[in-house]
């Protein structure tokens, strides 16, 4: 059994962007974090439906109606979240919202 997520890379202006933009959705999102036990991108997308899959392999997940989201990456097998910035959607990605990971390989 996997144990649960440490989330890393909270840094002050990470912090300072969500209380501007997004604080309670945020804290709700790294509440969760630190409860999941992820064991790969399907998991995430699962619970994150509106989340893109990027370029890097890192995630956008929309926290606010204007797809301002928090930008994250997972270490699975250590079991690591590096939060790495609040921002808008993505342009560009791997896999857009809504679409199973393995069943979309395309860009757009």
């Amino acid at each position: 059994m996997f144990r649960c997520m440490v989330l890393v890379g909270k840094t002050s202006a990470l912090l300072a962007d969500a209380q501007r933009h997004c604080a309670q959705p945020f804290r709700a999102w790294a509440n969760e974090v630190r409860k999941a036990r992820w064991e790969g991108v399907d998991e995430v997308r699962r619970r994150y439906p509106r989340s893109w899959v990027l370029e890097d392999d890192s995630f956008h997940v929309s926290l606010t109606g204007a797809d301002i989201g928090i930008r994250f990456s997972v270490s699975f097998e250590v079991g690591t979240v590096r939060a790495i910035a609040i921002a808008p959607a993505p342009e560009t990605y791997r896999f857009p919202p809504n679409t199973p990971h393995a069943m979309n390989t395309a860009t757009p």
